[in-house]
């Protein structure tokens, strides 16, 4: 339930971080897709950043999914802004981190 908590933070705060204006964006399918839909893709960015702190709450509790969350979103909007401009792609490795921590999680 964490790495999907986790996914569902990263691809929001995906969205999010596309619609932004100040920022320097990639030009790829997703980006250029929810930078032509900016509205759609915020309520998207909203909705999965929701989902993913109801994840938290139901994994860890009120308190500790709350925190969980926090420190979640913090990490991977650091790490998005800091990653994003430099247009090395971010789909690859967050998708083999991903799944290497879902099969620790499953198998463990």
């Amino acid at each position: 339930m964490i790495t999907v908590s986790i996914f569902l933070i990263f691809t929001g705060c995906f969205f999010l971080y596309n619609t932004s204006k100040k920022a320097s964006l990639n030009y790829g399918f997703v980006p250029s897709w929810s930078q032509s839909n900016a509205s759609i893709s915020n309520f998207l960015g909203v909705t999965l950043n929701t989902l993913g702190l109801i994840a938290t709450i139901t994994s860890f509790g009120i308190i500790t999914g709350v925190l969980f969350w926090m420190f979640s979103l913090i990490l991977i909007l650091g790490c998005i802004v800091i990653l994003a401009p430099l247009k090395k792609g971010l789909y690859k490795p967050v998708s083999l981190i991903l799944l290497v921590l879902l099969l620790l999680e499953t198998f463990n």
